[in-house]
């Protein structure tokens, strides 16, 4: 090993000899120091070479972090040590534009304050690169170990910080929307955001980056020190103007980037050397060869520039920017002009930060008055914007761009030319930049952060301009938002979520402002499209949140209009609110109602919804059918309902109609006239062109074809629902459907396929984590469902201990996920996951790890399918994965307890007659239920043999005899019955 480190310190960018020493340090027990070299080597060859490590060095590091070089423990190994090494992920982390220039040192340093301190800030003024380095240094970290990057830059309010944490990382939708339902009662969508991080975070280590916390410091500084406190394997990272001042808290000073000193002669003039002779001129050359690659760079002037500009990144490469019209001799006369004017002004700032200043200061009295007007107002945008949008909040105001009010056609043509003109113009100053998006948006335009800082502190000291500015801003996201939810009306989902997604951070500042000032106008409709779109995301803590706080702004509304002698529902009267809009906001707010079981407040919001009905009824046929089934209160007439949807004239009706009655069905365990409705759904959606429900009802066959054991039936639809899935940008969902095709193609008998499709998607997650803007929650579902059709190819091989110990790690990545078993437990798919795992490590001889994974289950699951499900009108039973949780503990039981001897495995043993026959009784009552069997591992076949040979064919037959004769409430019964019973061997 002194051999191989002193060879990879003499060759820093020698693949093998840092291949040899990673293999031997693995080898040696010491992954994470062969894991972090493999990130230092891949760092050097991006700055240095700008390319990747190669193929088989990227394998070696595979192999480390699967646990193949350096060993696994059996069964899941130790239970402390299973909690918390969990597999790597990144969220929030961006792709970086361009090589990191300078800054080895910095990341050396921070990087060792990171692996020695809890909480370490990196601080300085704008512009030094924070961000950039935070990034760097998160990049680093996610090689091995879990990053989430919270971007705060838009959060101006101390109480918003920890929800946007909580967001961020995707936190609560199990745990909080899924208790018992007293207790989800109680807390519903309010519950502390603080305590689902501490949940989240407790068990698992993570570096938790929050990059701009000085406009919210004090309330950073509170949660980090509460976080920290409560989450012993959390370490924090953050970026700041100023520091948290917390007694946990390491503090490291960003210093510019270094310019170096020239031996100049009496001319001023360099005495030799490239541009590029320190990390500063570096910086500078680069980025102005990018602009122009003939430019010609003196060193001396160069270095001079650097000195001026006091080695800040940020104005380094504003400056490099000019290179594109001017000399680097004429941008060093033209700032040194800026500086003594902007310098003789306010000299309380501190002197780095009027540098800064005095570039942008500089580069904004480059623009005409036109440009100066636009930039002013689109700065309002806090996450960028388009063409038309900026024609639309900018067009029609009075100053350097456009005038108000009564204007023809060709006054409308010659405002849009004066905007374009004026956005063209910000483009060329380098004032904006320009990214390309998927259609049908187009061109987005961005300000960099420092420069959007400088022109709001323009704009607010124009009251009157800020005023009008925001009041276009909102008008344009009503306006966007009806349209949009009108199009998803019609069908038109899958075109609306690309546009809802680009404009995402737009509309939740448009409603955070809206609900602050009262504008009912504006809430209703932005809340809406931005419901649908968290919905179809998976981000349903996101749109329950919000849900509520609605429905707090219209318990308000009704009251100060009943305060003040008005009509309680005037609301319902504002014709500044489409009405479909206004249905569709209600239904919103009831299904989540509905779903947390708040039986005071769907009464109320039934009421305002027949409020509305008297006073203006839905103006769309899918509108009025979605009202209708909203106020039905029985459920018995649901099936009415659903009948005279599927006969109506309107082809959207009938989808929906058919769509909904094919998951009523699926809930119900009525497998075939599931499978009839969503046929019926897949042909209608195809005829109107509906891409959406198109993928939908894809997925709910490919589905329905799975619990069946139909695997190649599932494979088609689950392929056409990841294509769907994938062009609306849902891509972890899309990656998981390729995991639910790969366990499919096993189910098969086409384990390699299997593994290939597999494989092909855990390379695209990759991918799709590295390089989207901002980033996903890391959800543990689409590395999960890869993780277990790996598994099922492993055991169908013939790999059993493989295949088990990928099953193992998948549920304990989960956990990780979500902070604490029980959270994990009662989210869906975790819970079909951990029974498929349950059931391979029973069939493997693993029956201890089986009763572990079981015992999850009865922990987390069962009491909220016990607790009082059946108790009200409004509650449904998913029977399908009711029965899978059943499955799973009645076979570890089976497997584990004394009474099941050797006979399980098929030896000698003799099987105790009453745990025989109730081992029959309740497979035949899984059976019954359609228990899922989407994993080859939960195949009821197989068991049902196993029950054969411990009970007799005689015994087996007659409790699928009497399971046969079950339906509706006595079949929940004995089902819950069943998950109820005491089971001691599950711990």
């Amino acid at each position: 090993m002194p051999l191989l480190r002193e060879l990879c310190e003499r060759r820093p960018m020698d693949e093998p000899a840092h291949a040899k020493l990673m293999r031997v340090l693995a080898e040696t027990g010491r992954g994470n120091e062969a894991v972090a070299l493999y990130a230092q080597l891949r760092s050097r060859l991006a700055d240095g070479l700008g390319t990747d490590p190669s193929e088989e060095l990227s394998a070696v590091h595979v192999a480390i972090l699967r646990g193949e070089l350096g060993g696994v423990p059996a069964e899941g190994g130790d239970d402390d040590a299973s909690a918390t090494a969990a597999a790597p992920w990144s969220i929030g982390l961006r792709a970086e534009p361009n090589a990191l220039i300078g800054r080895d040192a910095d990341l050396a340093a921070v990087h060792a304050l990171v692996d020695s301190s809890r909480v370490v800030t990196i601080l300085g003024p704008g512009g030094t690169g924070k961000t950039r380095l935070a990034n760097r240094v998160g990049a680093t970290h996610a090689e091995h170990g879990r990053v989430a990057l919270v971007e705060l830059v838009g959060v101006r309010s101390g109480e918003d910080v920890a929800a946007a944490v909580a967001g961020t990382l995707g936190l609560g939708d199990a745990e909080r929307l899924m208790m018992e339902p007293v207790t989800r009662r109680r807390s519903r969508a309010a519950a502390d955001p603080r305590d689902r991080l501490k949940q989240s975070l407790a068990s698992t280590p993570t570096l938790l980056i929050l990059d701009n916390c000085e406009q919210v410091v004090g309330a950073c500084a509170d949660l980090v020190a509460d976080l920290t406190a409560s989450c012993p394997h959390l370490t924090v990272l953050t970026t700041s103007r100023i520091p948290l001042m917390i007694s946990a808290e390491w503090t490291y000073p960003l210093a510019p980037l270094p310019v170096a000193h020239l031996a100049l002669d009496d001319g001023g003039r360099g005495s030799g050397g490239t541009a590029e002779g320190s990390p500063a001129t570096e910086l500078f050359a680069a980025r102005a060869r990018a602009v122009r690659p003939s430019v010609r760079l003196d060193v001396a002037a160069v270095a001079r520039l650097c000195t001026a500009l006091d080695g800040l990144p940020l104005a380094i490469e504003l400056a490099a920017a000019r290179v594109r019209t001017m000399s680097v001799e004429q941008i060093n006369a033209r700032l040194i002009d800026r500086f003594t004017l902007l310098n003789s002004g306010d000299r309380a700032a501190p002197h780095r930060h009027r540098t800064l200043h005095a570039v942008i200061d500089w580069s904004w009295n480059l623009l005409d008055a036109r440009e100066q007007d636009a930039m002013r107002r689109l700065c309002y945008f806090p996450g960028g914007f388009g063409i038309d949008t900026a024609r639309r909040v900018i067009g029609g105001m009075d100053g350097g761009v456009a005038t108000v009010g009564g204007r023809d056609a060709a006054a409308d043509s010659s405002v849009d030319r004066a905007v374009d003109d004026a956005i063209t113009g910000l483009v060329e100053q380098s004032m904006l930049e320009v990214a390309e998006v998927d259609e049908p948006v187009g061109l987005r335009y961005h300000m960099l952060e420092t420069v959007r800082e400088f022109g709001l502190q323009l704009l607010e000291s124009r009251p009157g301009e800020r005023d009008e500015v925001e009041e276009h801003f909102c008008e344009w996201a009503a306006e966007a938002s009806t349209r949009i939810t009108k199009q998803i009306i019609r069908g038109g989902t899958a075109e609306s979520m690309i546009e809802i997604e680009v404009e995402h951070e737009n509309l939740v500042f448009v409603l955070r402002a809206a609900l602050e000032s009262g504008r009912t106008a504006v809430v209703l409709p932005v809340f809406t499209v931005l419901s649908v779109f968290w919905s179809i995301r998976g981000s349903h803590a996101e749109a329950a949140l919000w849900s509520e706080r609605v429905q707090a702004h219209w318990n308000a509304l009704e009251a100060r209009a009943q305060g003040s002698g008005q009509e309680r529902t005037a609301w319902a009267h504002d014709a500044a609110i489409d009405t479909d809009v206004l249905y569709l906001a209600l239904l919103i707010v009831i299904g989540y109602q509905l779903f947390l079981n708040d039986r005071r407040a769907i009464a109320r919001t039934r009421g305002r919804i027949r409020t509305l009905q008297r006073t203006r009824p839905p103006s769309s046929a899918e509108a009025a059918y979605l009202v209708r089934l909203a106020t039905v209160t029985r459920p018995t007439r649901l099936g009415r309902m659903f009948a005279r949807g599927a006969r109506s004239g309107d082809p959207g009706v009938r989808a929906l109609a058919h769509s909904f009655r094919a998951n009523t069905h699926e809930n119900a365990g009525r497998w075939a006239a599931a499978r009839r409705d969503a046929t019926a759904a897949l042909g209608l959606a195809r005829q109107r062109g509906d891409r959406w429900s198109e993928g939908m009802a894809a997925q709910m066959l490919g589905q329905l074809s799975g619990q069946a054991g139909r695997h190649r039936e599932a494979v088609d639809y689950y392929r056409l629902a990841a294509k769907v899935l994938w062009e609306v940008h849902a891509y972890e969902e899309s990656i998981q459907m390729r995991g639910f095709i790969a366990a499919a193609l096993v189910g098969a008998g086409q384990p390699e396929a299997g593994r290939r499709e597999a494989l092909a998607a855990r390379g695209a997650g990759e991918v799709v984590g590295a390089s989207a803007p901002g980033g996903r929650h890391p959800d543990s579902q689409y590395r999960a469902a890869i993780a277990a059709a790996l598994a099922e190819a492993d055991l169908a091989e013939g790999d059993v201990d493989g295949g088990v110990r990928r099953y193992w790690e998948a549920v304990m990545d989960g956990i990780g996920v979500h902070g604490t078993e029980r959270s994990a437990a009662v989210d869906p798919y975790m819970g079909l996951l951990i029974a498929a795992a349950t059931c391979a490590h029973a069939a493997g001889g693993h029956a201890a790890a089986a009763c572990r994974l079981a015992g999850l289950l009865a922990r987390g699951v069962v009491p909220r399918l016990t607790s009082g499900v059946a108790g009200s009108r409004e509650s449904v039973v998913d029977l399908p994965v009711t029965a899978s949780v059943l499955l799973a503990m009645t076979v570890a039981e089976f497997v584990g307890g004394d009474a099941a001897g050797d006979d399980a495995a098929g030896g000698d043993g003799g099987p105790d007659t009453e745990a025989s026959a109730r081992f029959a009784r309740e497979l035949a009552l899984a059976e019954r239920a359609h228990a899922r069997q989407d994993y080859p591992s939960m195949s009821i076949g197989r068991w049902l043999d196993a029950a054969r040979r411990a009970a007799g064919d005689v015994e087996v037959e007659a409790a699928r005899r009497h399971a046969a004769g079950l339906v509706g409430p006595a079949l929940i019964r004995e089902l819950l019955a069943a998950l109820s019973r005491d089971r001691p061997a599950l711990g």
